[in-house]
């Protein structure tokens, strides 16, 4: 970056009334351990490099499969390096309330299997709403018709965004 110019993400955050964030499975997987206590002092450092309002978000599911059976029985959840155990704390740290948050998105509910433990994608039974077009191949990050049913599910309180 040239000295004196404004990054295009910075210019977007003083534009915009909030921040929406949250932590993956980078954040879930750094060498070390990541506990509760870690995963607070993550959150807080995150936290403290925004000047706007933020939001956080829940971490989705990651699991291998078809992605297709309405009761998740052609996935298998991905669990390298306890990520599932530190997934399912960091989601509940979420929703919990973390201090400095002004709320929260809870995006594995609106994207995981009911009663997968926030483990499995969902699905109907027919379409894998996940994993259609533009979606990475390796069960972690959900396509255009996962997003939109993410978006359309009722979960995801969209007006908090702009509520400031």
């Amino acid at each position: 970056m040239l000295k004196g110019t404004i990054s295009p993400v910075q210019t977007q955050e003083d534009q915009a009334r909030t921040t929406i964030t949250g932590h993956g499975i980078n954040d879930l997987l750094e060498s070390g351990a990541v506990d509760a206590t870690e995963m607070q002092t993550r959150f807080a450092t995150h936290l403290a490099t925004f000047s706007k309002p933020v939001i956080n978000c829940t971490c989705t599911a990651r699991s291998t499969g078809t992605w297709n059976s309405a009761d998740g029985s052609d996935q298998t959840a991905y669990n390298v390096s306890t990520f599932d155990a530190r997934r399912t704390a960091s989601n509940a740290a979420v929703r919990a309330g973390i201090t400095g948050y002004y709320g929260f998105f809870d995006v594995a509910a609106a994207t995981c299997l009911p009663g997968s433990s926030d483990n499995k994608w969902y699905a109907d039974g027919t379409t894998a709403y996940m994993f259609g077009p533009y979606a990475t191949p390796d069960g972690l990050h959900p396509g255009t018709v996962g997003e939109a049913y993410a978006y359309n599910s009722g979960v995801i309180d969209v007006a908090l965004s702009v509520s400031r």
